[in-house]
């Protein structure tokens, strides 16, 4: 790629972030790059000088609905001592002039995205690699970008109106990721029909790829239809407020009590984590 210009420098590498004092030019102008090979190589090459380590563990494209490239999602493998698993992603995206490291404005496509038009139904799993795990099933299946914790960040409205069935990872922050989702589809117009079925036997963390794997010698077509039985069984998604048990908050010993009344208390050095002021509006925002 070509020499990075004073102009364009500042976003050569996204994922480390823009020094301060960065010049709003060089935000405002990404790097481009001919080809999404050249951007590829620069954001391994960015991860190698910020941490040491850095190999190329793969990517997935995300298409618009035309089937266009959107975005690319690249894995470095960053493994190091107490961790030989270690890895990070990056993005790279179209424009008009080739390719920039980042993502695009706006909302994210959905994996997949071409293939969900006419679809019956759409499953929704976390991560590029379950994606591909459930299509070796022939199912239709789609994900976000970035992870459990990035679900807002994708434009969902391709499945208003459709029949959903998400298949969390097993786990909190997979169960957490189900229900952004869910909430998200069922907040579309028209909302879509949603059912979230939690695959049995699964180790912790374990996902839809682990399920197929442990029944390598059934035919895939038997292994979808046990999905398929699941979801039969499963009842709707319905929103909910309720805080679940493990996410309650813990009890405020100090709920009610005056600043005076704490300089008084022989508890005052207990955990404080807040006081109420007596004051409604004040209090709706520091508690």
């Amino acid at each position: 790629p070509a020499a990075t210009s004073p102009q364009n420098r500042a976003t050569a590498h996204n994922g480390g972030g823009l020094t301060v004092g960065t010049p709003q030019n060089e935000i405002d102008a990404p790097r481009a790059f001919q080809t999404v090979e050249a951007a590829v190589e620069a954001v391994v090459e960015g991860v190698v000088r910020e941490t040491g380590v850095g190999t190329h563990g793969g990517q997935w494209t995300y298409q618009n609905r035309d089937g266009s490239p959107a975005i690319v999602v690249v894995r470095i493998d960053t493994p190091k001592p107490g961790d030989p698993d270690a890895k990070t992603f990056r993005p790279v995206h179209s424009t008009r002039d080739g390719w920039a490291i980042g993502d695009p404005p706006g909302p994210l496509p959905l994996y997949r995205l071409p293939e969900l038009d006419g679809a019956g139904l759409v499953y929704v799993v976390e991560g590029e690699q379950c994606v591909e795990a459930a299509r070796s099933i022939g199912v239709v299946a789609t994900t976000s970008a970035h992870g459990a914790n990035s679900s807002h960040k994708t434009d969902w409205t391709p499945l208003a109106g459709r029949d959903v069935v998400i298949l969390p990872d097993a786990d909190k922050p997979g169960r957490s990721y189900a229900e952004s989702v869910a909430r998200t589809l069922a907040g579309l117009d028209p909302p879509a029909r949603v059912k979230i079925v939690e695959l049995p036997g699964l180790p912790d963390g374990g996902d839809i790829a682990d399920f197929i794997d442990a029944r390598e010698c059934v035919d895939s077509t038997d292994i979808a239809r046990g999905i398929e039985s699941l979801v039969a069984a499963a009842t709707g998604y319905t929103p909910t407020d309720t805080v679940p048990v493990d996410a309650a908050p813990t009890a405020d010993p100090w709920s009610g009590t005056s600043i005076g009344e704490l300089w008084r208390s022989d508890r005052l050095w207990k955990p404080v984590r807040y006081i109420g002021t007596g004051l409604t509006w004040l209090d709706a925002r520091l508690g």
